[in-house]
């Protein structure tokens, strides 16, 4: 499980695969308290596969991601094969470090109510809408570059 600060909002569509893969992104990573290591490879011209190993008992699970653009924030959606659900994080590079903000459960629950998307247009307007909102967002994962 990919390791997270609070309750990602497990979303059943996925924001649209509209940026290609950055080799920037590919890679091995770890999070500050070296507690997972992620290791991102490259499907095809948009999607990547993640391998998450947590330390402690070196459990693996996999996912499939793909980056979304939107004005000038990227967001990856990470699918669970698990719970065939997505999860979404705002994601920003700075040299080698990746921080990733995932998408918080409560707030959408406050302003969705208890449905949940069921359109990428749909989820695709309500992220635009909110997404300079950070209370849209959990605490912060930030992951350092390994190799």
């Amino acid at each position: 499980m990919l390791v997270l600060s609070g309750c990602p909002y497990k979303f059943n569509v996925a924001l649209p695969k509209n940026e290609h893969i950055s080799r920037k992104l590919i890679g091995k990573w770890e999070t500050v308290d070296k507690t997972y290591h992620y290791t991102i490879e490259k499907i095809d011209g948009k999607l990547y596969r993640i391998y998450a190993e947590k330390l402690s008992n070196h459990e693996i699970d996999k996912y499939e991601a793909h980056l979304t653009q939107m004005d000038k924030d990227y967001f990856i959606n990470l699918f669970d094969p698990k719970t065939n659900q997505y999860l979404i994080a705002k994601l920003t590079r700075e040299k080698d470090v990746l921080t990733l903000f995932y998408v918080n459960d409560d707030f959408i629950r406050n302003k969705k109510g208890g449905n949940n998307f069921s359109r990428e247009d749909e989820l695709l307007g309500f992220i635009k809408a909110h997404k300079e909102n950070q209370a849209m967002y959990e605490k912060a994962v930030v992951l350092n570059r390994i190799k």
